[in-house]
This record gives C-alpha cells, structure tokens and sequence, in this order.
C-alpha cells in the first residue's frame, strides 16, 4: 500500500470514529455518480478533459436540518494531456481520490429537498503517463456544494473541489445523481 492511501485510510479511519461517537443512529449510505470538470489549475497540470467521478457516502443525522456525511470520491480523466503538452498518449490518464467530512445544512425544515454541502479532508492527485507516474501527494482538501433530494432515495449534487498542490489551487467541478439506501 502507498504512504498516501496509507494516510488516506489513517484520515478515514478518524472520521468515522468522529461520526460514530457525535451520532447515535446508524448511518443512511449512498452513493453518487455523474461527471467531472477541471478548473484552471488542474487544466494546466494535470488535465484539460471532462471525465466522470464515482463516490460513496455515509450520513449521520445529528438534528433535523444537521447532517455530518462522510464521503470517499474518485474522479476519472480518461485523458490526462494537459495544454502545455506536445506528446500525448493514448494511455495518459489522471485521477484524484479524496476522503472529506463534511457538514450537510438543510436551510428550510419545510423543504427538506434543498440542502447546502461544504467539507474538508485529504485528496490525492495522480497523473499516469506512458513513461511515469506523477503523484501529488495528500493534501488538505475542502470542497462546497448544493444538493436536491428528488425523493427518499434519489437525488442531484453539485460540488467544487479544491486542492492546494505545487503552489497552484487544482479544482474540479462535479454533478451527478446520488442514491440513499
């Protein structure tokens, strides 16, 4: 196992103890899926194409309107070329993966559907090419979001990620469906 998804799972494991002992409930899970959009900083270095983003998710319901959500997201960038690069291969590829608590708000008791996100935690970013692999490391991460429950179990989510690697802020912005069990 790699020294960053070493800490990575290190920095899961003290989440969910978090969670575990602020909430009484067990937690609701999900899942979310839908696509993926570099930002400034992220086009430059490590990608410059959409891709998709894969996530799992656990809640604990600390009050009505209160939630704390412990999530682990993938994103995927098929192709990895950034601008800058003259050389592209077939098989470069990025990725992130980061592993957030997050504090879920729903503003109006009335209208539980709307309900705003924001959370910090780890993220790794790697870049494969066909001659190495480039890795970020784990960094401090934090995110911020919006999200409508459609029903009990389906929903949209939109979030901005930001990661602070290389001197630069590499972002992404992702949408998707999401699914509590």
């Amino acid at each position: 196992m790699s020294k960053s998804r070493l800490h990575l799972t290190r920095l899961g494991l003290c989440f969910a103890a978090a969670g575990a002992i602020l909430s009484a409930q067990a937690p609701r899970l999900g899942f979310t899926a839908g696509a993926a959009w570099p930002t400034a900083g992220t086009r430059d270095q490590f990608t410059d194409s959409a891709g998709y983003a894969l996530g799992a998710f656990a809640d604990w319901e600390q009050a009505p309107g209160h939630t704390l959500r412990l999530a682990l997201d993938g994103v995927f960038y098929p192709k990895s070329g950034s601008r800058w690069d003259d050389d592209l291969h077939d098989s470069d590829r990025a990725q992130s993966q980061s592993l957030t608590l997050n504090y879920v708000f729903t503003p109006l008791a009335d209208f539980r559907s709307l309900y705003l996100v924001l959370g910090a935690g780890g993220m790794n970013l790697q870049r494969i090419t066909a001659d190495n692999l480039y890795e970020a490391g784990l960094k401090l991460a934090w995110n911020a979001g919006v999200g409508v429950n459609i029903n009990e179990n389906w929903g949209l989510l939109a979030r901005y990620h930001n990661v602070q690697a290389q001197g630069r802020n590499l972002g992404t912005f992702t949408t998707g469906l999401t699914y509590r069990f």
